[in-house]
């Protein structure tokens, strides 16, 4: 009987670079741009404890846009300093969408796709009592794509100055 264990060898030392390769050329081909923005809502009456000290907080709300060429991408979740939260997405129909205010430069925030791209919009939803974390260093969001598992990581989050509420 012939010793097979030579081509076997042979096929994994060969293969296994090309999976490699080819996994991490997919997830760039999948999004083609990200923008990552922070909104911190700051609530309008607040409610007051007995020692007048306000019982809500500020809450920080992270959007997330994606454009890709793809419209059937699954978003799984996102991790922010190592808590994970619930991700909602909407696909948006305009080529052309403003994002909000900077609120370091005071200019709009204008999100673009070209002709055939997919331009998602990501909310983050915290998840049962889990703490809420303003300081956004790292995030990283999981989706996926033909049942296939990926993940990127985003830039830290730009600030947008908040709309007046009525």
């Amino acid at each position: 009987m012939k010793d097979n264990s030579f081509f076997f060898k042979l096929f994994f030392s060969v293969m296994t670079p090309v999976l490699l390769v080819s996994s991490c050329i997919t997830e760039k081909k999948i999004i083609h741009s990200k923008a990552c923005y922070a909104l911190e809502i700051i609530p309008g009456t607040v409610k007051a404890s007995e020692n007048d000290e306000g019982v809500l907080k500020n809450d920080t709300v992270v959007i997330v846009y994606i454009r890709s060429k793809r419209n059937d991408l699954q978003w799984d979740s996102a991790v922010v300093n190592g808590q994970v939260y619930k991700v909602t997405s909407q696909i948006i129909s305009s080529n052309r969408y403003e994002a909000g205010i900077n609120a370091v430069t005071g200019k709009k925030e204008l999100i673009t796709a070209a002709e055939g791209d997919v331009l998602y919009q990501l909310q983050f939803q915290k998840i049962k009592d889990q703490k809420h974390t303003t300081i956004l260093n790292e995030i990283t969001l999981h989706f996926r794509y033909k049942e296939k598992r990926f993940k990127t990581i985003l830039n830290k989050p730009v600030f947008l100055l908040q709309h007046a509420s009525v």
